[in-house]
């Protein structure tokens, strides 16, 4: 009995002894799972910061391409304007005025013998006075000089007039602004809002009547664009062309550009509100804007 009991003590001890060496065996390798697995999540992490960074990057560098081609498309647009109006516009007046003299010579010398072609000059004369006309208002859409030398609110109640008589839609002008002064290089992108709202409304909303409201509030700048068109359901569902988006889009931009929002209300029978609200900078410029 005595040796039974020294035979099971020692079976005992060696299989006490195998089950420590297991556990520690399996205890190293949860371990040295853990540690790796720890190290290989630390990487993915870190890689996945990394291309949240990259990201992030691209997404600015993006948005501030984005800013400079409006940029750069205002200075073109101002370029162009200035051009049709400064060297079209001279080259028309004169030619006007040259055929008007020469209407006069001709109808002094004969008037009989030449009055078909006292007609024709004065019928080119105008001809070229429409010309001049047309090229003077494309140059005011183009950049409206009055934007920059009477401001924001007289340059939009100036353009809702034009769009009133050209669409023949009734556009209503109102503002409440305490302080006129809004830097031109700020208010050209709240008029080209203006502007892209009320050409959808003119293409597609179908309205007979609009409303465009500039306020000046708690330090901010109010624009409220309201239809009475049909409307469409906004949100990705909507049936809007490609270029439609891309105003839409282009809108936003120009409202972020100015540290601004910009909020679609519309549905398919009710009507378009479009929001927008920008914080003032008076005599403040886009370069000192972060």
């Amino acid at each position: 009995q005595a040796e039974a009991t020294e035979r099971i003590s020692a079976v005992y001890g060696t299989v006490k002894r195998d089950v420590v060496v297991v556990i520690g065996v399996l205890f190293l390798l949860a371990l040295g799972t853990g540690l790796y697995t720890l190290e290989a999540n630390r990487k993915t992490f870190a890689r996945l910061q990394h291309l949240t960074e990259q990201l992030q990057s691209q997404s600015e560098a993006l948005q501030k391409l984005s800013w400079k081609l409006i940029d750069v498309q205002e200075e073109t647009l101002r370029r162009v304007a200035r051009d049709l109006h400064d060297e079209f516009g001279q080259i028309l007046t004169a030619i006007g005025a040259m055929l008007g003299r020469a209407g006069k010579k001709a109808l002094d010398e004969d008037s009989n013998r030449d009055g078909a072609l006292v007609q024709e000059l004065q019928a080119v004369q105008k001809i070229v006075q429409e010309t001049l006309q047309t090229v003077r208002d494309q140059s005011q859409m183009f950049r409206p000089a009055i934007l920059d030398d009477f401001g924001l609110e007289q340059a939009l109640e100036w353009f809702v007039k034009q769009f009133s008589r050209q669409a023949g839609i009734n556009v209503r002008f109102e503002a409440e602004l305490r302080d006129g002064a809004f830097p031109p290089e700020d208010a050209i992108h709240v008029y080209r809002i203006v502007q892209e709202a009320l050409a959808n409304v003119a293409r597609h909303a179908k309205a007979r009547e609009a409303r465009v409201t500039l306020k000046e509030q708690d330090g901010e700048l109010d624009l409220e664009i309201r239809d009475d068109g049909v409307g469409f359901a906004v949100g990705p569902e909507s049936n809007r062309s490609s270029g439609d988006g891309l105003g839409l889009m282009g809108m936003r931009e120009r409202a972020e550009h100015l540290n601004g929002s910009l909020a679609i209300q519309s549905a398919p029978g009710k009507g378009t509100t479009i929001s927008v609200r920008v914080p003032l900078r008076k005599k403040m410029g886009i370069a000192n804007r972060e």
